[in-house]
């Protein structure tokens, strides 16, 4: 069994992602979910990248920014994502659908993507019927079921 969280559960605490992770190893996780945050902090300082501890962990993703509140960094943000996934491969990168100005720039990205479902506070890709379409539009992409949206 996957078990693991994401640097991002201690946000408020202000502590720098590598002491974050250290903890999640410390506690024992197999799983490392890295936070909305790295692409951003790794295009702005690469030593962020906390690669010495990614290796501890069976089974390492991404979680995608919101590409529709940067969309002037949209091709840095990917370009980033695409070197860390070069740097230490990971198993997917997590993508909130509604959150991405152009999903055709998902179409051959460059690392391994997967759909996460939405819930109803959102206007599209809540329903089964939605996802298996988008999955069907993105047959190379998987799909994360995110029970809070459930």
């Amino acid at each position: 069994m996957r078990l693991g969280c994401t640097p991002g559960v201690l946000y408020h605490e202000s502590l720098p992602q590598r002491e974050v992770v250290q903890m999640i190893i410390d506690a024992g996780a197999n799983a490392l979910e890295l936070s909305q945050d790295t692409p951003g902090l790794f295009l702005d300082d690469p030593t962020t990248l906390p690669l010495e501890l990614m290796g501890h962990f069976e089974h390492v993703s991404l979680h995608a920014p919101s590409f529709t509140k940067h969309p002037e960094r949209a091709e840095a943000l990917l370009g980033a994502i695409a070197e860390i996934h070069r740097m230490h491969p990971l198993g997917y990168v997590v993508v909130h659908p509604n959150v991405i100005d152009d999903l055709e720039r998902l179409r051959n990205p460059g690392f391994p993507v997967a759909f996460e479902n939405m819930d109803v506070r959102n206007t599209a890709f809540i329903t089964p019927r939605e996802m298996r379409d988008l999955l069907d539009a993105f047959p190379q992409a998987g799909m994360v079921l995110d029970v809070n949206h459930v």
